[in-house]
């Protein structure tokens, strides 16, 4: 059975996912997205529009994505062993 690496793959997602906070924050000053960059600031504790916001929601992004993939990850390793 195929075996993942699950530091690999996790930060691979966690930095995907701050790189998608920037990304989403840079469109929305811009006046794109600006609906779903409202609806970001009401789920996510640390994430604004500033530049302190931004690296918040990058850090908390990168965090909650690394955590949850490496647990699937881990998980189906188990499973395939």
């Amino acid at each position: 059975m195929k075996h993942l690496n699950e530091l690999a793959l996790a930060n691979a997602v966690g930095i995907t996912s701050a790189l998608l906070m920037l990304f989403l924050t840079g469109s929305g000053n811009m006046g794109f997205y600006s609906e779903v960059m409202l609806s970001m600031m009401q789920r996510h504790m640390f994430y604004g529009p500033s530049f302190g916001g931004l690296f918040g929601g990058m850090i908390e992004a990168f965090i909650i994505s690394f955590i949850f993939t490496y647990a699937v990850a881990w998980f189906y390793n188990k499973l395939n062993k």
